[in-house]
């Protein structure tokens, strides 16, 4: 269904497969989900430097982490 919404437009989705890298800092997370719009992000094959949108699952397990050091770390 995401992949249908962003038919025609320069975005395209990944699942769990892709790496992100946050802000400045040296730090790389692996989203449930994320979309990006950037043409240099297509041609990646290492990590994604400009996500639009990503998703995090919360488990249990990862909600505490998710929320706070991987949520910051987004944010720069």
């Amino acid at each position: 269904a995401l992949d249908d919404a962003l038919e025609g437009t320069p975005c395209r989705a990944y699942m769990a497969d892709m790496k992100v890298q946050a802000a400045a800092d040296e730090a790389y997370f692996y989203p449930d989900v994320l979309v990006t719009c950037d043409p240099a992000d297509h041609r990646a094959d290492q990590f994604m430097r400009a996500p639009k949108l990503i998703v995090e699952v919360l488990s249990p397990a990862t909600a505490a982490y998710d929320r706070g050091e991987k949520f910051a770390a987004y944010r720069r």
